[in-house]
């Protein structure tokens, strides 16, 4: 789950994240956008489940709850004071109600309710790369029959020189974007201890595995890959 074992009850990191999380990571607010875009035209019932993994932010329930106010949308995030975030943008909502905050990760929801769609962005390079296929089978469960998972993470290249062009890069972006060299350093020093990186290629795979229907990759942002995925029918 996202978060694990990470400090993200720390305060400041907390009441910056929203701020700051653009400036690391490109085309973010892009991201949204296409993942709304995406569940707009792809679900066609009324009054939707949908479950967002790790939102605490609040940014998906923003840009998905402020065009589909009658949609029903549970968040489920390990850290209060991520999901602090979470309630302010709920109270900020024409129909609140219809949004459920959950602490806790996802073995704290039922399995009898089952969700159109799941949301889990940025999410799944936090969970340890062993306990990766029980984590989409978590999901895959949760998913009504052809329900639409749509999941990005951060991964690995198998060609360390190509990697290293990617860090580069990266780096060199979030320092145009304002952000100083510690703030990088800080960030890729985090892989292999709370960021796991697997190869794009194995954890495609690995959604075929759990059940996914056909995979699509949909974006790519440095090291950062999205699928779009489907429940057999």
């Amino acid at each position: 789950m996202k978060h694990a074992n990470m400090n993200w009850n720390n305060h400041h990191k907390v009441a910056t994240y929203r701020e700051a999380i653009p400036l690391k990571i490109p085309a973010y607010h892009t991201l949204h956008t296409m993942v709304s875009s995406f569940l707009t035209t792809s679900i066609n019932e009324i009054e939707p489940a949908i479950l967002i993994v790790g939102g605490g932010g609040g940014k998906e329930l923003d840009v998905l709850a402020n065009r589909h106010s009658h949609w029903h949308y549970t968040i489920v995030d390990p850290s209060d004071r991520m999901l602090e975030l979470a309630a302010r943008v709920k109270e900020q909502l024409p129909f609140p109600h219809s949004v459920t905050l959950c602490h806790g990760d996802l073995s704290t929801l039922p399995y009898e309710r089952l969700y159109s769609a799941i949301t889990c962005l940025l999410v799944a390079h936090f969970i340890e790369n062993e306990k990766k296929p029980a984590f989409l089978q978590d999901m895959y469960r949760r998913l009504k029959p052809g329900g639409m998972l749509v999941i990005t993470t951060m991964n690995d290249l198998e060609s360390p020189p190509s990697r290293l062009v990617y860090e580069n890069a990266w780096q060199d972006f979030m320092e145009l974007k304002g952000c100083c060299s510690g703030q990088w350093n800080t960030f890729k020093s985090s892989f292999g201890k709370t960021t796991h990186l697997m190869a794009s290629e194995t954890f495609e795979q690995l959604l075929t595995t759990t059940g996914f229907q056909s995979p699509t990759r949909f974006f790519s942002s440095f090291l950062i890959d999205g699928w779009l995925a489907f429940k057999e029918v």
